[in-house]
């Protein structure tokens, strides 16, 4: 996957707000990987992200004239995203918190959350927290650059740097050490 080229987005955007269905399609390959990474380390389901990406596209579209013409098109995605996916999460927690309190009171066991099948997720999940594993995913899986990444989670570029480089050597010490075993 290449980097996103944020000129192309803010014109499919634009076309997007005039009508244009086409270019929604395209906006929607280009940036389908983004939303899902953006969401997945905030919610820690696979297919709840999956469920989640639509309901980026209707707020992305029902929100559209809020864009600012000057502001990054990634930064917009990604903040749309991750307060989706955070409200999302909180209303779930509430959820589960009450499922889990009448699940013990019957039967006294707590219940496993389920995270992502990927063994890599699973050790990035047991090793980082929630914006270390942003940060991860948004560069290496999306292919954001560390700016961009800096814009969207509204984070200094040196601390973005610095958390990614912490991330990676905790992540490399939590394999070696499973290997060891």
């Amino acid at each position: 996957m290449g980097h996103i080229d944020e000129t192309k987005l803010n014109q499919l955007f634009f076309e997007i707000q005039s009508g244009n269905q086409t270019s929604f399609s395209e906006f929607y390959q280009l940036t389908k990987s983004l939303i899902y990474y953006t969401v997945l380390p905030i919610i820690k389901d696979s297919g709840l992200a999956e469920d989640l990406l639509q309901e980026v596209y209707i707020k992305l579209i029902e929100n559209s004239e809020k864009k600012k013409a000057q502001g990054s098109m990634i930064a917009y995605i990604i903040t749309i995203a991750r307060h989706l996916a955070i409200n999302d999460y909180k209303r779930r927690q509430k959820e589960a918190l009450y499922d889990r309190q009448i699940m013990e009171a019957s039967i006294g066991q707590k219940e496993s959350i389920i995270l992502d099948e990927s063994p890599v997720i699973q050790k990035m999940y047991q090793l980082l927290n929630e914006t270390d594993i942003e940060i991860v995913t948004q560069h290496v899986l999306n292919d954001l650059t560390f700016k961009d990444i800096s814009t969207a989670l509204k984070m200094p570029l040196g601390t973005v740097l610095w958390r990614y480089n912490q991330a990676i050597k905790k992540l490399q010490k939590g394999v070696a050490s499973n290997e060891k075993n």
